[in-house]
């Protein structure tokens, strides 16, 4: 491995908009938890590229990037290895009991670059290195940061903004509600869809610089692979793996934010107080425990966070933090399949849950509440879950929002919190 420290950063995003088939995936990070947001990730240098759209190439995909979890302490988040795609469909394929739901598309099911180097930010030192698997690599890398000095940015139009019938959501609550009364499952998470087009000269560059300042997040993220972009803002943690260790972060519990100081510490003070949020969040919280313990060490997985608040542009989070030691024999793999899609976009129990959304939502989620994360080439990991992520396959964007039902959930109050959360996309697109 070659580390070469700069004496500045440059401009990453600038780097990945000028030359994204050098540069695929850029993943930022703008939180003052250093646990979350302590590095900025431009992978660079792609060697081998899989993009799987049918069972067969997403099972040979994953056979390529699978490997053993590491079990030691490590400087460095990553030097080189897998750049990794998961959308929302593609656990159909890692759950036998789903795989009869998947469909054709045109967006990919998953895509793996094989990055042989990165640019790292770490913001706790204010340092920035070159990381490469070798010296040749190393300096293809230096060499492209001499071509581009910084990010210059297009204005975003697009054209109407379609949202999915308010009526329509408010609908399928109540038929959740009824499946939860019948005793069919605990709770589900439904989404909605927003969809557009933008003109011409649009990039995911500009989609991405507009997101990350209408809607900062610790696992923001942008991967560009050909006429399809994944662009995110994500606030939540699927898993990560290093030091023998695995966890997850879940997020369940959402207050809109208040311009008035005051009433916005009474929003937070209602979130952390309302029966039905606390009720929502321990149910999930059980469910990650369960789902983690499958790939972990009898008696390591704990909560070593209970039911925080987190604050963001837009909306307060509840949010726990559980952790495991990872058992001998589990692979990342392994791990992954455990945990993916997060209990907290699926609901409880989880397989019936996503059937349910298959059969409601009646299209697909693609990148809504997939995973876009990387596999160092030493088996530590990093995922997050994609949500406040926009799609992009050419000119054409989507992105969804959701929230999570109960029995006593109001499908007015519902259909009102998705709205809430679709305002940072929407800000992002100019859009009223």
């Amino acid at each position: 491995m070659v580390e070469r420290k700069l004496t500045e950063k440059p401009d990453f995003l600038a780097l990945a908009a000028e030359n994204s088939g050098f540069f695929p995936g850029y993943f930022e990070s703008q939180s003052l938890n250093e646990k979350i947001g302590r590095y900025d990730l431009l992978f660079a240098a792609p060697a081998i590229e899989m993009v799987a759209y049918n069972p067969q190439q997403f099972q040979q995909l994953l056979i390529n990037i699978d490997t053993q979890p590491n079990r030691h302490a490590t400087q460095r988040p990553f030097a080189y290895g897998w750049l990794v795609y998961l959308s929302y469909e593609s656990a159909y394929l890692m759950e036998p009991k789903l795989s009869h739901l998947i469909n054709q598309s045109e967006e990919p099911l998953a895509i793996a670059v094989y990055c042989q180097g990165c640019l790292l930010h770490d913001h706790y030192r204010n340092e920035t290195r070159v990381m490469a698997e070798s010296d040749v690599v190393a300096d293809q890398i230096l060499a492209n940061l001499r071509q581009v000095t910084e990010f210059e940015h297009h204005d975003i139009q697009i054209k109407k903004v379609n949202e999915a019938p308010g009526e329509d959501f408010e609908f399928a609550v109540t038929k959740v509600r009824e499946l939860i009364k019948e005793g069919d499952i605990y709770q589900a998470n439904l989404s909605r869809p927003y969809t557009c087009n933008t003109t011409k000269g649009v990039t995911p560059a500009d989609v991405f610089s507009n997101l990350k300042q209408a809607n900062p997040a610790p696992f923001a993220c942008l991967l560009q692979c050909n006429q399809f972009a994944v662009i995110s803002s994500s606030p939540e943690r699927l898993l990560h793996i290093g030091n023998g260790m695995i966890e997850t972060r879940p997020i369940a519990g959402t207050r809109p934010r208040s311009k008035n100081i005051e009433q916005d510490l009474a929003l937070i003070e209602e979130l952390i107080n309302t029966p039905k949020e606390r009720a929502e969040h321990i149910m999930l919280i059980d469910l990650e425990r369960n789902d983690i313990g499958k790939v972990c060490e009898i008696g390591s997985v704990e909560v070593d966070e209970l039911m925080v608040i987190e604050t963001y542009q837009h909306v307060h989070h509840i949010v726990s933090n559980v952790k495991g030691r990872i058992k001998n024999g589990v692979s990342i793999m392994d791990a992954i399949k455990a945990l993916f899609p997060g209990g907290t976009i699926t609901g409880c129990p989880k397989i019936r849950c996503m059937e349910i959304i298959h059969q409601i939502e009646s299209q697909n989620r693609g990148a809504y509440t997939g995973s876009l994360g990387y596999i160092n080439h030493d088996g530590q990991a990093d995922f997050n879950i994609l949500i406040r992520t926009i799609g992009m396959f050419g000119d054409k964007i989507k992105f969804n929002a959701g929230a999570g039902i109960v029995f006593d959930s109001s499908p007015q109050a519902e259909l009102a919190e998705t709205r809430h959360k679709a305002k940072g996309m929407l800000k992002a697109l100019t859009a009223d």
